[in-house]
């Protein structure tokens, strides 16, 4: 009958719909997969580079997954850190940050993390604010400079990383929860 092919027509469609579909997403994890790949030699050629173990950059890239950020972000993140030089033993806090921050933000937290990142590297305080972070980077930097000993305008770019680094972390509590 007529009703018995349209049903069977519309099987054979939904079947194919299905296979389709299953072709699209195993296509997709093996991308995800490679790329996780390519992220990881990347950042074992950038942790060596920078001096650092294997194992140290490993942890520390483990630790921030664990905190609820995306494998691939947590890589992409620790290799940002490294070449910003921010100190890798605070990637788990900044990560722990993130996770309040993505609330506020109205993301999740692999890019809350990123923009924190972002943030503290590009110094750029807008960025942070859209997240919940208001900080003042010129106030760290005088904070910094006397707590040395030296001017503002004799800090180093370092020494200026730092300041904004230590400024975000103190404004967590702010956040937290």
């Amino acid at each position: 009958s007529v009703t018995d092919i349209f049903y069977g027509s519309l099987k054979r469609l939904a079947g194919a719909l299905g296979t389709l579909k299953l072709v699209f997403m195993i296509n997709e994890a093996s991308q995800l997969s490679q790329r996780y790949q390519e992220l990881g030699i990347v950042l074992n050629i950038v942790g060596k580079n920078a001096g650092l173990m294997k194992s140290e950059v490993d942890a520390t890239t483990e630790a921030v997954r664990k905190q609820g950020i995306s494998m691939i972000e947590s890589r992409q993140i620790v290799t940002r850190m490294i070449q910003s030089q921010i100190d890798l033993s605070k990637a788990t806090e900044l990560a722990r940050l993130a996770q309040d921050a993505a609330v506020i933000g109205q993301i999740n937290s692999s890019e809350a993390l990123d923009r924190l990142v972002f943030g503290i590297t590009s110094a750029q305080v807008e960025v942070l604010r859209g997240i919940g972070i208001n900080v003042s980077f010129e106030q760290s930097y005088t904070k910094l400079a006397k707590e040395i000993g030296v001017t503002q305008n004799a800090l180093t770019e370092q020494q200026k990383l730092q300041a904004r680094l230590n400024v975000v972390l103190d404004e967590a509590s702010k956040i937290t929860g």
